[in-house]
């Protein structure tokens, strides 16, 4: 049983959340991460920025070799595949979250 205290600090958690107190409890249960929403937003805007960096620089690569100034394809693709890492962490950690 929770004290009024512990009670009164576990709704204003469920509250920051924006989760439903049964989904909070649930990824709490399962050692989920709960983000809450106002972190959730900055992550997000954080991630739309990187999105859009990484987008500026494949345009770029595609640019240079539609032009005729990149002759080196292996260079193009190890920077294409360190792109694809950065897109794959970033959809990691976009799919861990609960909306």
């Amino acid at each position: 049983m929770l004290s009024d205290s512990e009670l009164a600090l576990t709704k204003e958690k469920v509250r920051h959340s924006g989760l439903s107190q049964r989904e909070f409890i649930m990824r709490c249960i399962a050692d989920k991460k709960i983000i809450a929403d106002d972190d959730r937003k900055e992550l997000a805007e954080s991630i739309i920025r990187e999105l859009n960096a990484l987008g500026n620089n494949v345009n770029q690569i595609a640019r240079k070799i539609n032009g005729g100034y990149i002759y080196d394809t292996a260079d193009c693709i190890k920077l294409l595949n360190e792109y694809w890492e950065q897109l794959s962490a970033i959809r990691e950690v976009i799919s861990s979250w609960q909306f």
